[in-house]
């Protein structure tokens, strides 16, 4: 398995016992995600499981994500800054007082689908 062609994946994410790296790993070589949001908010599902939306194990998994989909120095800062400014602009949202604003403020990161929450969604 993945595990056995890269022990390190067996271990948990640095500073995240919840995850192990295998779970990004899985997460690009066999579910198709290709960014770091998608990763995330869809896969591992930090995003919404952690006060820091996963801040603080971002670049552990932009290690794992960017060594399988061969991303460049330029590529993988650009996604650690675009899930950052993601991650902020959640926060930004959570602080308004009507849904309208917190979805403008969620607007404000380009090139992002905007979480709904799921109340919103139903």
């Amino acid at each position: 398995g993945i595990v056995d062609e890269d022990p390190d994946l067996g271990r948990p994410l640095d500073g995240e016992d919840a995850y192990l790296g295998a779970e990004v790993a899985m997460a690009v070589s066999h579910e198709g995600a290709l960014h770091l949001e998608d990763i995330l908010v869809r896969r591992v599902r930090l995003f919404y499981e952690r006060s820091d939306r996963g801040l603080g194990v971002l670049d552990a998994i932009a290690d794992i994500a960017g060594r399988l989909l061969e991303w460049d120095e330029e590529t993988r800062a650009a996604e650690v800054a675009a899930y950052t400014r993601y991650a902020e602009a959640e926060e930004a949202a959570l602080t308004k007082a009507t849904d309208s604003a917190a979805m403008a403020a969620r607007l404000t990161v380009e090139d992002v689908v905007p979480v709904v929450p799921l109340e919103a969604a139903q």
